[in-house]
């Protein structure tokens, strides 16, 4: 089937790692990271054309909801995508830029933007992210996960915030991390 587990190192100015495990149509991401020495995690859960976001920080849980289509227009490196399909469109107009083997697997090499590429082994499985910020190397591929049956619920207590015509501005970021510092 399409089922599938990754995780992943990440390395750069973001520090931490990364899982995106998929079932069916269903996709959850896992990323903890340490950036100026705040630890944080964020949990996205894609099911049924919503993005539901829990990030945590310094004590503090925020959730978001949007629907899929907003949430693609931000995407540049295509590891969230859930139809095996709209991955493979994704891919159609980047071009190759190389091969490498990761876990024991070939992978093609796609540059999908500035100063950014994916390493994509069998046409669906993306096991490294190169961005300028930080790069995602994959140190497990499990074509064959068993899931908890409630792996892919959103948890019910969280309050999700579905006003995104205030987006918090770069600034206001790096004041939060600063005064989480203190």
């Amino acid at each position: 089937g399409d089922n599938f587990e990754i995780d992943y190192n990440l390395v750069g100015v973001i520090s931490g790692n990364m899982s995106i495990l998929r079932s069916g149509n269903l996709l959850k991401q896992i990323v903890n990271t340490e950036v100026i020495g705040v630890q944080s995690s964020n949990t996205i859960y894609i099911i049924d054309g919503i993005v539901y976001s829990i990030s945590q920080a310094a004590g503090k849980t925020i959730g978001q909801k949007t629907n899929l289509s907003e949430y693609k227009k931000g995407a540049q490196t295509g590891e969230t995508i859930v139809d095996p399909k709209e991955f493979e469109k994704f891919l159609e107009n980047k071009s190759v830029i190389g091969t490498e083997n990761i876990l024991g697997y070939q992978c093609d090499i796609y540059k999908t933007g500035p100063e950014m590429s994916i390493s994509v082994y069998d046409s669906k499985y993306v096991l490294r992210i190169l961005i300028p910020q930080f790069q995602a190397v994959a140190v497990k591929l499990n074509l064959d996960p068993s899931f908890a049956s409630n792996e892919f619920t959103v948890p019910e207590n969280i309050d999700f915030n579905t006003d995104y015509s205030k987006k918090t501005s770069k600034e206001e970021i790096e004041n939060m991390l600063k005064n989480l510092k203190k």
